[in-house]
């Protein structure tokens, strides 16, 4: 497992689209934080506004989940180095979790690198209203890591059982972002489903977008989604990518 994680990491060095990536996480938050000092005024030109939108924005975590898979699996399908990784003796499951390690690390350095930025500029450029509303922040982080986890364990065996990425797209948002919601429509005609959607935050995005954490053990039910779908996510499909043959 180590030794394939130093290829990983050298092939992952050469990408210019992470660099890019990682340079959108970081000026992209300085450039808003500029605007808002600059057009903003007394009512929106501070920390608290800032904070309260981009805990409005977490939902757009769940469109950046799929590109960080495409980008670590991409050239993997499309020029077969799968086949060849399994035919030179390298097992499967070194393959197939050693991808979701370093799915985790792009995670974890664009969210940091990100909140870095923002925090920083927003300190800096914008009147501070207190810690209130960055404590509030720091929590929803909390209560978002679990749901972009579950997203990113669902995009990732769907790249390793689906072997396409405009079809792992299609599938992965028609599962993450429009079952929610067509679950949703059918809840408000059934008590009965509307009550189970008040009490548990079945989908990683709709609680993402109704700010489950912020509910009664909010916390708690966020992170039993999120390890609930990464286990299912596995357990589903570790043995169907262990048997199959990648073209």
């Amino acid at each position: 497992m180590a030794n394939y994680l130093k290829s990983e990491l050298y092939r992952l060095a050469r990408k210019k689209a992470l660099y890019v990536f990682f340079a959108i996480g970081i000026f992209a938050p300085v450039l808003l934080t500029m605007f808002t000092a600059a057009v903003g005024g007394e009512l929106y030109a501070n920390t608290e506004f800032v904070f309260k939108v981009t805990i409005g924005s977490w939902t757009l975590i769940f469109f950046v989940v799929p590109f960080i898979v495409s980008q670590l699996l991409m050239d993997d399908f499309s020029d077969g180095t799968l086949k060849n990784t399994a035919a030179y003796g390298i097992p499967r499951s070194t393959v197939f979790y050693g991808k979701w390690i370093l799915e985790l690390a792009v995670l974890a350095i664009a969210w940091i690198v990100t909140y870095a930025s923002l925090t920083a500029s927003a300190f800096l450029m914008l009147t501070n209203n207190g810690t209130t509303n960055f404590t509030g922040f720091n929590t929803s982080i909390l209560g978002m890591l679990p749901l972009a986890l579950a997203a990113l364990a669902v995009s990732h065996t769907l790249c390793f059982l689906i072997e396409n990425m405009l079809s792992h797209l299609v599938v992965y948002i028609l599962m993450i972002i429009v079952l929610p919601e067509l679950y949703y429509l059918l809840a408000r005609a059934v008590p009965t489903l509307q009550e189970i959607v008040n009490s548990v935050p079945l989908f990683p995005y709709a609680a993402a977008s109704d700010y489950a954490w912020t509910g009664s053990n909010g916390m708690l039910l966020c992170w039993a989604v999120g390890i609930c779908y990464v286990a299912v996510a596995f357990l589903a499909s570790a043995k169907p990518v262990m048997r199959k043959e990648f073209k």
